[in-house]
């Protein structure tokens, strides 16, 4: 997925661009509302190899972090909804811990268009102000160490 002009605003230290969406059980989510908490933006697709390597590290970082203010939304970028949600069931069947985080439908990119991910997954850190702190475009094994001494930063 490419966009013809990075959007200014997705740069380390700006402001987060707030968004509305609907998640895939139906509920409002605005980033918005999360202010105060740190919030982990996390572009990912079914056909995303490094996302299936990430996804069980995310359902870890969720529940280990949740307590202390920590929300992650899940932007899928599927454009067909069956898609998520064979990844999904798939997650789920191989983890002792289904997912817990939200998932937000993102098929026609009004969110991602203003976040620009260059990669899947791309991941973003917001920190308490709403303000963009870290930013990680793919994922391997070996970044779980940074995303986790990241976060603690955060709170």
């Amino acid at each position: 997925m490419f966009f013809a002009e990075p959007a200014l605003s997705q740069t380390v230290g700006s402001d987060a661009p707030d968004f509305s969406a609907t998640d895939m059980n139906g509920n409002k989510v605005s980033l918005s509302d999360l202010k105060g908490k740190v919030v982990l933006l996390d572009f990912w697709a079914s056909w995303c190899a490094p996302c299936k390597m990430e996804m069980p590290f995310l359902i870890e970082l969720y529940e280990t972090y949740k307590e202390k203010g920590f929300e992650i939304l899940a932007i899928n970028m599927d454009t067909k909804e069956k898609n998520m949600k064979r990844f999904i069931e798939q997650v789920n069947a191989k983890s002792d811990r289904p997912i817990s985080f939200k998932i937000v439908p993102d098929p026609e990119a009004t969110i991602a268009e203003k976040y620009s991910p260059e990669a899947m997954p791309t991941t973003i850190f917001i920190d308490r102000e709403g303000k963009i702190r870290y930013r990680y475009k793919g994922f391997h094994p070996s970044n779980t160490d940074d995303y986790k001494s990241d976060l603690e930063q955060l709170f």
